[in-house]
């Protein structure tokens, strides 16, 4: 779900920074479901990471 108080819409290939923990990594939305992902609105969505991450 994106936040009901999320700035914008996200798009298909949105650029995004993730933090895990203390990792933070770049990478993009593709969206499986629709084009435009508006706030509070919940998608099936998938994160195309620049590098791999872990977590426990």
């Amino acid at each position: 779900k994106l936040l009901d108080d999320a700035p914008r819409d996200l798009t298909q290939r949105t650029r995004i920074r993730l933090h895990l923990g203390t990792q933070e990594v770049i990478g993009r939305i593709v969206l499986l479901e629709g084009e435009r992902f508006a706030p509070g609105e919940t998608h099936l969505i998938q994160l195309r990471l620049e590098r791999e991450v872990s977590s426990r």
